[in-house]
C-alpha cells in the first residue's frame, strides 16, 4: 500500500472542499455517509426514509421540489460535516 504524501493530501482535501459546494455532491456524501456505515442509526426504516429524501432532491429532476427536504438535507449535511463525519 503506497502512503499518501502531504501535496497529494491537500489536493484531496481542496477537491473534498470544492465538491461540497455543490448539491448533488453533498447529497452523494450523505448517502455514502449513511451507507457505509459511518453515521449509526438506531431505526433502520429512518435511515432509509433519509437516502430516499436525500437521492429524490439530489436529482435535480422532480418537476414540483420539495423545499422543506431540500432545507432538511442541506440541515443534515451541516449537521454531519460540524460533526466530523463528513
Amino acid at each position: 500500500m503506497k502512503l499518501i504524501d502531504k501535496e497529494q493530501m491537500d489536493i484531496i482535501r481542496k477537491k473534498h472542499s470544492e465538491a461540497k459546494k455543490d448539491f448533488k455532491n453533498r447529497c452523494f456524501f450523505l448517502i455514502e455517509a449513511l451507507v457505509s456505515g459511518d453515521i449509526i442509526y438506531a431505526d433502520i426504516e429512518k435511515i432509509e426514509e433519509d437516502i430516499c429524501k436525500i437521492a429524490h432532491v439530489g436529482t435535480g429532476t422532480c418537476e414540483n421540489p420539495h423545499e422543506d427536504w431540500i432545507e432538511d438535507v442541506e440541515k443534515m449535511f451541516l449537521k454531519f460535516e460540524q460533526n466530523g463525519l463528513l
